[in-house]
């Protein structure tokens, strides 16, 4: 079995082989594989030729505690094919591609899982997690605001998806920059609307908030379907607007409940509601998977709210790697070295 990085020439085969690997048939347009970065690509080839496996990587950003932002590779289009799987191919594609990484200088690598079962033997957590929040209309009056709270001004403007990508990549950019946790969305996924609403092109409607200036500083995008307003997303580092946008789509006509496809575990807008139990919190999981690759210069790039010290005693079974840390934090700053002391803290 050869693993090998791929080029822009194995496109259609790699695109052909992870259709395979799900059982699924190539959409038309498909944005995702063609914002595709094959330089980052893995192929696996069996003896007589054939593809039967693949693996590959976006370019992201991730912003850390601290408002950081590290380079950090998004894997993505991991498959083998049903005739080759429990052969050790899934395991080889995974080192080669962890070792492109270290190679690249990213100290993380970060993912949707598919299965939850998969990526643990590869060193990936969860460390990130979502839900999301069905607000009955009849129930979702606000209880009377606290005293000094303070409402968003400025105006919100309903467009359409198609002619408003500019304003949702500039949003969404000074957002991401501000939230940890959050990953960059390149240019390329906009233009060529790669990825899920917003950033796909389907038929959204967009409410966007603009502050007394006229300046975009939040955006909500949604569709109505059989009297359900599903919002894709909320995305504003400001959380009057956060409310605002959240007001607009509960107040929307013909429309009898309201669901907030990805909200954080115990978001605030439950607790603005007189009726608490107007927001139903369903289907909380996991999100982003992050899988660590070197330890000191991840624990030290972020930043850190106490100052302390911690040994930790790393083991990485998949890489057969294993090491002693000792991370001190002085004025949120940290430094991390390998030690000898005795750990206080085993991770796995």
């Amino acid at each position: 079995m050869e693993i090998r990085s791929t080029t822009e020439q194995d496109r259609d085969a790699f695109a052909d082989t992870v259709y395979a690997a799900f059982a699924r048939f190539p959409e038309s347009p498909d944005a995702l594989f063609s914002a595709l970065e094959m330089e980052r690509g893995v192929l696996a080839v069996a003896p007589d030729g054939r593809p039967v496996g693949t693996a590959a990587a976006y370019s992201f950003e991730l912003t850390l505690p601290g408002e950081i932002l590290v380079p950090v590779a998004g894997v993505t289009a991991v498959g083998v094919l049903p005739s080759h799987r429990r052969r050790g191919v899934l395991n080889a594609m995974m080192r080669h591609q962890l070792a492109d990484v270290r190679a690249r200088g990213e100290v993380l690598s970060v993912l949707l899982a598919s299965e939850a079962g998969i990526y643990r033997r590869f060193g990936y957590g969860p460390a990130t997690y979502t839900e999301r929040l069905t607000v009955s209309r009849h129930q979702a009056a606000f209880a009377p605001p606290r005293a000094g709270g303070a409402a968003a001004s400025g105006s919100i403007e309903v467009l359409r998806r198609a002619d408003c990508g500019d304003v949702l990549e500039d949003v969404y950019d000074r957002y991401r920059r501000a939230r940890p946790g959050a990953l960059s969305r390149p240019h390329r996924w906009w233009a060529g609307g790669a990825g899920q609403p917003p950033v796909s092109v389907a038929p959204r409607y967009v409410a966007v908030h603009r502050d007394d200036d006229g300046v975009a500083d939040g955006y909500a995008s949604y569709a109505v379907d059989a009297g359900t307003l599903t919002v894709d997303e909320t995305i504003t580092a400001d959380d009057a607007v956060a409310t605002a946008l959240a007001r607009f789509a509960l107040d929307h006509d013909l429309v009898t409940r309201v669901v907030f496809k990805h909200c954080p575990p115990g978001h605030p807008l439950r607790w603005q509601f007189a009726d608490f139990r107007a927001g139903q919190a369903e289907d909380e999981t996991d999100w982003l998977w992050v899988r660590l690759l070197d330890i000191p210069r991840a624990l030290t790039a972020r930043g850190w709210e106490a100052d302390g010290e911690l040994v930790l005693d790393v083991e990485d079974p998949f890489l057969d790697e294993r090491g002693s840390y000792l991370l001190t934090v002085r004025d949120r700053k940290a430094e991390c070295i390998a030690t000898d002391r005795n750990p206080i803290f085993r991770w796995t």
